[in-house]
């Protein structure tokens, strides 16, 4: 009995120090909170003499800047953008094209893309020309030298291809 005793009084002291730790944390933060500086008003009846007052001439030129007159316009991704020409490709809707993009350098780009309520998916070549993304070729078999080659892919997203007129494959 004596223990259970010497447990009782050790967590009331726990709980003491703990709620006057909290009581005092509180008192703390009450006296830290911030109130708004007082601020002294001057009448405007008060009288100001010349000397008080110096004149302050400051010279500005303004000239107009670009960034002044446009409106930022939004930006879409090269995700949408490839995601909407293969739609129309394929004349499906945008919503329908589940398109990824393992490889983009800006102008070339590469990636996989499925259908809506199709099986399976297949990979895609894509090159912006004229300042928008054509979807150059598209598909599960070899990627054809002859389709690709006026648009200069890098051998990066294109290592290889299929020379049709030979039939053999050509490392880029």
């Amino acid at each position: 009995m004596k223990s259970f005793f010497q447990i009782f009084l050790a967590v009331a002291a726990v709980i003491l120090l703990m709620a006057a730790g909290a009581f005092f944390f509180w008192q703390y933060q009450q006296k830290t909170a911030k109130s708004p500086n007082p601020v002294q008003l001057v009448s405007p009846t008060s009288a100001i003499t010349k000397a008080e007052v110096s004149p302050i001439i400051v010279e500005t030129t303004l000239v107009p800047t670009e960034s002044a007159t446009a409106t930022p316009t939004p930006q879409v991704s090269d995700s949408d953008l490839i995601k909407a020409a293969m739609a129309a490709k394929h004349s499906k809707p945008v919503a329908d094209v589940e398109l990824t993009i393992s490889k983009n350098t800006g102008t070339h780009a590469t990636g996989g893309v499925t259908f809506a309520g199709e099986m399976g998916g297949g990979w895609w070549l894509a090159a912006k020309s004229g300042g928008n993304w054509v979807i150059v070729q598209d598909g599960n078999g070899t990627m054809d030298c002859a389709v690709i080659a006026p648009y200069n892919f890098p051998n990066t997203i294109v290592p290889e291809c299929l020379d049709e007129a030979t039939g053999k494959t050509v490392i880029r």
